[in-house]
């Protein structure tokens, strides 16, 4: 997937909303132009509504919540006050083009397909839709990239998304490394895994991060990951579902720097010397220095030679070419040893 985050590219970064936008157009807003100057390519929000992801069922057992930071009323009303208003797909994606970063949304339903297909540049399917073929090749029909995550799945259940969005007529598909714990802890991000799926697919991989901070990722871009996916709110104190375990934007900031660095830091993979250390080979390395006093018209033997900093005159590998040389004129102790010193 070449426009998102290949080798000579940026990470991409996406920067997940999803509904932290608290069902607040002005709050979403803030969101997007904050992820810009942070430094995100993408910002993506959450395409669902009260009928699309919960059964009645789900919503008659969460009636009420003693956490009443996150939650307020039942699930059915937190739903349809959080969900993606229709009326935003005219104002958020223009947002996002005006602030120079892409829209992205994940559909939860093939209605809600049809509805973001239009304005993103790729479709993104959850990890909880992973078993869900429908789904995948309604997104796969759209001709879009698609992105899956994996959290949840084994590897099985991944081969058979991956062969649904192809028979879909997907031919620009993406996997995400994804653990589905929310903080995820370091001990089970499992980040060998990445390695485990370039291995058993030839596709990207990138990783869905659910951890605190920017250490996964710096690994998972050692590993070659070149996309990423971090949850984003501008304030984690605000009231609702995921603000808490969230990045804000100093922390997505610092991501989106540590995750280029790395790329940066990473280099290639052919063995060069670099112009900067070139220039330091004068300065760090030894030359033929003399360890005595030496006479012109003396012939010069090994054990008048010490090895010593500067980097500017002969070098231990060319000793045989000053060995037994007649020096024309005399050399004072620890003076460099210089081509014009001979006959």
């Amino acid at each position: 997937m070449s426009k998102f985050g290949s080798e000579d590219m940026s990470a991409y970064v996406i920067a997940e909303v999803g509904a932290n936008h608290n069902g607040d157009l002005s709050l979403a807003k803030r969101h997007i132009d904050l992820a810009a100057e942070a430094g995100a390519s993408c910002v993506k929000f959450q395409a669902w509504d009260e009928h699309s992801l919960i059964s009645r069922e789900l919503y008659d057992q969460n009636l009420e919540y003693d956490d009443k930071k996150k939650h307020f009323g039942s699930l059915r009303e937190m739903v349809d006050a959080y969900k993606f208003q229709d009326g935003w797909y005219d104002i958020i994606p223009h947002y996002c083009q005006s602030r120079g970063v892409d829209f992205a949304s994940t559909p939860f339903s093939s209605a809600e397909v049809s509805k973001v297909a239009p304005h993103v540049p790729f479709i993104k399917i959850a990890s909880c839709d992973l078993d869900n073929g429908a789904l995948i090749k309604e997104a796969a029909s759209t001709g879009l990239p698609v992105i899956i995550s994996t959290g949840m799945g084994d590897l099985g259940e991944i081969d058979r998304a991956v062969n649904w969005a192809e028979s879909g007529g997907c031919a620009d598909l993406t996997l995400l490394h994804c653990v589905s714990v929310y903080p995820c802890m370091p001990e089970d991000m499992n980040l060998r895994n990445i390695e485990a799926l370039q291995s058993a697919f030839s596709l990207p991989i990138g990783l869905s991060d659910h951890s605190l901070g920017s250490l996964a990722a710096v690994v998972a871009a050692s590993l070659g990951v070149r996309i990423f996916e971090k949850h984003f709110t501008v304030d984690p104190d605000l009231p609702g579902w995921d603000h808490d375990m969230s990045a804000d934007s100093a922390q997505l900031q610092a991501y989106i720097r540590d995750v280029n660095d790395a790329k940066k830091a990473l280099g290639e993979r052919r063995r060069r010397v670099g112009v900067k250390e070139l220039e330091k080979r004068q300065a760090f390395r030894r030359s033929a220095v003399a360890s005595r006093d030496l006479a012109a018209g003396e012939v010069l033997t090994e054990d008048a030679i010490e090895f010593l900093r500067p980097g500017t005159g002969y070098p231990y590998a060319k000793l045989t070419e000053i060995v037994d040389r007649t020096l024309k004129v005399s050399v004072s102790k620890g003076s460099v040893i210089r081509h014009e010193y001979f006959q």
